[in-house]
């Protein structure tokens, strides 16, 4: 049974793993994603304004979703930011993401943010499906160009 809770400091190893497999997976998706970079909260799994949960099978770790509480200048003053949601290819299409993205969502309600923001590429169908299926909207569109 896969059960969900927030990460600890032991299990910043598995999750730094994790995290890496999700690089690999949007390089596949952006060629200029870097696979080797971690964000904020995976590289303090807790603290302030920050939060990382994990799925867990067993004593394995399965899944990861961190967030972070921003502030974006002035006109944003505090703003929810999902950073990431991850979960192993063979434990997909199970409802892990959806149950992590809940507790994400629970975890910015209760610390009082109001307003919460994720980037997606374009091309990630799923991811898109699943975010869509949470209420998130496109508000913009973030272009590239080749030179």
């Amino acid at each position: 049974m896969v059960v969900i809770r927030k990460a600890r400091e032991a299990d910043a190893k598995s999750i730094i793993q994790l995290h890496k497999e999700l690089g690999l997976h949007e390089r596949g998706i952006d060629e200029l994603v870097n696979p080797n970079y971690l964000c904020e909260p995976v590289k303090r799994v807790a603290g302030r304004n920050v939060v990382v949960f994990i799925a867990e099978d067993g004593n394995k770790i399965i899944g990861f979703a961190s967030a972070e509480i921003k502030s974006r200048g002035p006109l944003i003053e505090r703003v929810g930011h999902y950073n990431d949601c991850y979960v192993k290819e063979e434990y997909r299409r199970r409802g892990i993401a959806k149950k992590l993205t809940m507790e994400i969502l629970k975890w910015f309600k209760s610390n009082g943010v109001k307003h919460v923001e994720l980037f997606v590429s374009s091309k990630n169908k799923i991811g898109i499906k699943l975010w869509k299926s949470f209420g998130f909207n496109e508000i913009g569109k973030f272009m590239r160009k080749r030179l």
